[in-house]
């Protein structure tokens, strides 16, 4: 895509604007074309953009501080149908600054990129390794494998891979640095990946949580080959990691009326509103269950109260809580199945208050090759 109409001093105010750039991200707006890296159609605040048939709107897209979808749902969903899922996107680019500041790639530097997608950031990483460096990027998707590799074949410092980041990086040696785009979840083991970065690299990774939490995490590697980080002040979802959001809706079978085969009802403890809307009481909660999703209803036409729902697809069981009628601070569970999940996240709840309610910057993060585990700095 040729940059027609694109001003890089137009996109710089404008990133400005959400705060100031990171030493040199200036520079790396300027010499890395954004629209360069761009589709002619792509998304832009959900909604359907085309270049040709409107170059003006395109432009301005290209300009503007924003998340630019180039694919959903892995290119089933042909533009300009929406769909589920953000499998590759423009990040947002002041995002994307503190992302590239966290991960401090210095010039000769060897890089693993896990998740190439568009390539913008794949540039902006080649521009800071320099012709001394090397940056390994991976890419699952074979379209956007051809189409990135076309974007950055002028960089003689790029390798562009096609397959698995994790089943690819042993192969490639050790690294300085590790960025991906894939999410790492919190439940099963963490990436191959993770042995590849060297003592004293730095890995930079969202973690997905779950619950509807995904978090951005920058690690330093110690002598051991532990990750050992902390959450970043990023939002997953503006650099277009392929999994963010709430969880997937519920079982149809998750209602009030689900429980006429195996009821267990009582009153609960805790707001249930309450600890959902808290970021650091739901961790503490998905670190707890961590096979378990969820999400919260907003009153409607229907429901004149919200209530939180949880669900475990691996047993079936299921808990939906809900404020009870006339009353200010009465909440009521339901409960179906083997588990009783509201019971789960009551003393998840009271463990989180027990240490003195932490804040999802609280947390310290390790990652290894065989878990990946969070725990309340006690030094906070």
């Amino acid at each position: 895509m040729d940059s027609a109409g694109f001003q890089p001093d137009v996109l710089i105010q404008n990133v400005t604007s959400a705060g100031p750039l990171p030493d040199g991200f200036a520079t790396l707006l300027r010499t890395v074309d954004r629209a360069t890296y761009l589709p002619d159609r792509v998304w832009v605040d959900g909604q359907p953009v085309d270049r040709q048939a409107d170059v003006q709107r395109w432009a301005t897209a290209v300009c503007q501080d924003c998340l630019i979808v180039t694919q959903f749902d892995g290119g089933e969903e042909e533009w300009p149908t929406i769909g589920e899922t953000v499998t590759s996107a423009s990040p947002r680019p002041s995002a994307l600054g503190a992302m590239l500041h966290a991960l401090d790639v210095d010039s000769g530097h060897r890089v693993l990129e896990i998740g190439t997608r568009t390539g913008w950031s794949t540039a902006m990483i080649a521009e800071r390794v320099g012709s001394r460096g090397e940056v390994v990027t991976v890419e699952a998707d074979p379209v956007l494998h051809a189409d990135s590799a076309t974007r950055l074949g002028h960089y003689g410092q790029i390798r562009c891979v096609r397959g698995d980041g994790g089943a690819a990086a042993p192969s490639y040696g050790d690294f300085d640095r590790i960025v991906t785009t894939v999410a790492v979840p919190l439940r099963g083991s963490s990436p191959e990946w993770v042995s590849r970065c060297r003592a004293g690299g730095v890995i930079v990774a969202p973690i997905d949580v779950g619950l509807g939490i995904s978090l951005v995490v920058r690690f330093v590697v110690d002598p051991h080959g532990r990750a050992l980080g902390r959450v970043l002040p990023i939002a997953a979802s503006d650099l277009g990691h392929n999994r963010f959001g709430p969880d997937a809706d519920p079982d149809p079978r998750i209602d009030e009326t689900f429980i006429d085969l195996d009821q267990r009802e009582g009153f609960a403890e805790s707001d249930p509103v309450h600890a959902w809307d808290d970021p650091g009481c739901r961790l503490a909660m998905a670190i707890a269950m961590p096979s378990v999703i969820g999400g919260m209803d907003p009153p409607g036409a229907t429901r004149p109260y919200a209530r939180v729902w949880l669900h475990d697809p691996v047993s079936g069981a299921a808990a939906i809580v809900r404020h009870v009628k006339g009353t200010a601070d009465r909440y009521w569970a339901h409960q179906h199945g083997l588990r009783r999940l509201w019971d789960e996240a009551e003393t998840a709840i009271t463990w989180w208050r027990g240490q003195r309610s932490p804040r999802v910057s609280d947390w310290l993060w390790t990652l290894e090759h065989h878990a990946v585990r969070a725990a309340p700095d006690a030094t906070r």
